[in-house]
Parts: structure tokens; sequence; C-alpha cells
């Protein structure tokens, strides 16, 4: 090429000048001697059109996100409006039935089954329609609370440490809090409190006597949070929590496991402005401290844990 000097195929010459001298280049070609200007300004060329393909390639991928976001609200509007409609119906049935008083005895017990039928059935489609709204926004809240944590995540991970969906923490004291237990029944070692997916959540453990054994029971706290107004309540997510060896590897078991389904709505209900939470619950699974000190676990008397918030 006459105007970079590199090593360009006579059929090619016409398209590595459009692109500027970005395209179209033999690989491994020499550049002339004591060039270092051109080598300069070949590096650079390389380093935009790599900038360039990224950028192509973020915009892409917001134009996809920004596609979906708007069909999950298209499709939240329209269930809303479905719910709206039968809800509608169900009051309009309920009036007309209020109005009607001069009947015979007769009828009026046949018309007042049939309104019952009627409005029995209406009531299902209204449940079924809210249910299917609520299931909608809920799956649309989570794949944004998980993107923005993810976001948050990358971009400053020292401000925001616990904003993602895992959290690891030293339970110290081990040997005191096991002593407890045996005493009390029982010795709970909470960790910092921090956000997942936008709830307030106080992870925690739980040391109890079961007959001569002592167990570790996974436990957790749902606390008033920043976000609490812009978030679907009661909190709905499963999580669990594993096991570290000192060198940081998760264990290779099964983890304590707390499953949303099976959690009194009393605790997982949004906190009352004043209050700190609803109280901890905990797991039914445990795991014996024996196999945990036999297994490597407490290090320095200490417990190393990882609590994940599931999606």
């Amino acid at each position: 090429c006459s105007k970079c000097a590199s090593t360009v195929l006579h059929r090619d010459v016409v398209v590595h000048l459009k692109s500027g001298c970005l395209s179209a280049v033999v690989p491994g070609s020499p550049l002339p001697p004591g060039d270092d200007s051109l080598r300069e300004r070949i590096k650079e060329n390389a380093e935009t059109r790599k900038a360039w393909t990224e950028a192509v390639a973020a915009l892409e991928e917001t134009n996809a996100q920004k596609t979906s976001l708007e069909a999950s609200l298209t499709e939240l509007k329209e269930l809303l409006a479905q719910s709206f409609a039968v809800l509608a119906t169900l009051e309009r049935s309920s009036s007309e039935g209020g109005s009607e008083s001069g009947d015979s005895s007769g009828r009026k017990r046949h018309s007042s089954k049939q309104r019952d039928a009627n409005g029995s059935s209406e009531v299902k489609q209204l449940r079924e329609g809210i249910a299917e709204v609520l299931r909608a926004w809920k799956d649309y809240q989570i794949r944004f609370m998980t993107q923005r944590c993810k976001a948050t995540c990358d971009q400053s991970s020292s401000k925001s440490p616990t904003a993602c969906c895992g959290h690891e923490w030293c339970a110290v004291s081990y040997a005191s809090l096991k002593e407890v237990a045996l005493r009390d029944g029982k010795a709970d070692a909470p960790s910092s409190p921090g956000y997942f997916f936008g709830y307030r959540i106080e992870p925690m453990i739980r040391f109890k006597t079961h007959g001569k054994s002592v167990r570790m029971h996974l436990g957790l706290q749902v606390l008033h949070g920043e976000h609490d107004e812009k978030l679907l309540w009661p909190f709905h997510h499963n999580v669990r929590l594993w096991m570290m060896v000192p060198s940081g590897q998760a264990s290779g078991g099964c983890p304590l496991e707390i499953n949303a389904d099976t959690v009194d709505d009393r605790f997982y209900t949004k906190p009352a402005d004043g209050s700190r939470g609803n109280g901890p619950c905990f797991s039914s699974s445990s795991v014996d401290l024996k196999a945990l000190e036999s297994g490597g676990f407490v290090d320095n008397d200490q417990l190393r844990l990882r609590f994940e918030v599931l999606p």
C-alpha cells in the first residue's frame, strides 16, 4: 500500500484503502525497517478497530435489553387490563344482583344461586388473572434486579460487596459458640447485613443441640431496607449456605438450604416502618458439628461460610 506501506493483495487494494488502511492486510507482513511512526499508527488503527467492534457489540446488547424490557412491560399491561376487565364485570354483576327486589321468594333463591355460581366463576377468573400479573411482574423484577446488581458488582465491588447474590463471612469464636449451645440449647452467630436482589438480609447460623449432638442450621432475617417500596412482597427467594475450607473452596457436599415455599409469610413480609425486621427463620436441615470438624472446615477457631440468594 502506497499510503501505509502494509502488504496487501492486488485484489484487496481498493477495499483496504476504503477502510482507512484497517482491513485486508496480509497477516504477518513485514514493515519497513526503522519506521517507528508507521508501526505506532498501525497499532493505533488496530486498537481503534477493536474499540469500534466492542462498541457495536455493547450497542447491540443494549438494544436487545431494551426490546426485552418493552415486551415485558407490554405483557404486564395486557394482563392488568384483563384483570381489571374481570373486576369490572364482577362489580357490575354484584350491582345488578343488589338492585333486584321485586321477585318472588322462589325466584329470588334461584336467581341468588345463579348469581353465586356466576360470581364464583368470575372471582376464580379474577384470582387467576391477578396471580398471572404477579408472576409476570416478579419475573420482570428478578431480571431487572439481577442485571442491576451484576452491573453494580462489576463497576464497584469495593463499594457494594454484598450487592450481588453471594456473601462470604467467618463465624469467629467457634469453640465458644459450641459451648453456649451445649449449655443453653442454642447459640446464634449473625453476619453483617447486605443487599441481595434489592432486599436487605442478615444471614446467620444457629448451633442447636439435638439430643447429645450439636448441629448447625442456616438462618436469615429480612430487614427494613432502602428499596422496600420498590420490591415485591413477600420475599420469595430460595437461599443456601456453603461451608468453605480454609483455602476458600466450597464444600463438595450438599449445602444447607431454605426453600421459600416452606417459610411462614410472617417472616418474609415487608418489615414495618420503624422496625428492624420480622425475626429470623431457620432451615429444617442441619449438619453435625463433628462432621465440620473432621472435614477440616474449622480453622483457627473460625468457620468460613458462603451465603447465596438464588434468583
